[in-house]
């Protein structure tokens, strides 16, 4: 039951009793009472915001905003996906972290170009492959050039628009997401499935394999 008017000092109170109070919804959610169970105990500030989600929206301009908050309600389930959708595009530019970076697809989050960029200066270059191909399609030829011209070989190859020449990928469902929307957006004149043969040293003989050929259309 909530009290009417609650006038004790938040740091006062024992954490067992605090936790209590805040499940039973002992008192109004407020900044500067969420602010006070925060600096308590940083786990019951986040159980205060879950149990007043409707509230915390209304006064997050009020809150300061932290990457290890955004993470800890981005990632929580019970924070309602509403909640965690509007948030993510409120503060994940400004707040982003590697975790969010490499987990933001997992989690289905609505990515923006300008989160994009930001999810990338977060990461290590090891991860940007993944990272392209899971949004490439939320980029134009441009923006794909200049990204393309930071990853390792093969796709660093696709950067190249200054003459018409052809880039071989791996097959996977994601390198032909990728084919498919280059072709798209003029990128390529055309993709295809073929299957090479080339030399195994390990073996030392020689096999095929598929690989994705691509098709870079010249610039001028």
């Amino acid at each position: 039951m909530r009290l009417e008017k609650f006038d004790l000092e938040i740091s006062s109170i024992a954490e067992p009793a605090l936790r209590i109070m805040v499940n039973c919804h002992y008192f109004e959610f407020t900044a500067d009472r969420y602010t006070a169970v925060k600096d308590v105990s940083s786990e019951i500030g986040i159980k205060f915001i879950l149990k007043n989600q409707e509230d915390y929206m209304s006064l997050s301009d009020s809150i300061p905003m932290t990457s290890s908050l955004l993470e800890q309600l981005t990632f929580n389930d019970d924070f309602a996906a509403n909640n965690r959708h509007q948030l993510f595009c409120d503060y994940a530019e400004s707040y982003m972290t590697e975790k969010i970076a490499t987990q933001m697809k997992a989690h289905n989050l609505p990515v923006s170009k300008d989160i994009f960029e930001a999810a990338w200066n977060c990461t290590a270059q090891e991860d940007h492959i993944e990272l392209l191909l899971d949004y490439c399609t939320i980029l134009n030829a441009e923006e794909l050039e200049q990204y393309f011209a930071e990853l390792r070989v093969p796709y660093s190859e696709l950067s190249d628009r200054s003459r018409r020449h052809e880039v071989s990928l791996p097959v996977k469902d994601k390198n032909k997401a990728l084919a498919e929307h280059l072709k798209k957006i003029g990128y390529l004149t055309n993709w295809e499935e073929k299957t090479e043969k080339y030399f195994d040293a390990a073996t030392e003989c020689e096999k095929t394999r598929k690989i994705l050929r691509l098709r870079i259309k010249q610039v001028k």
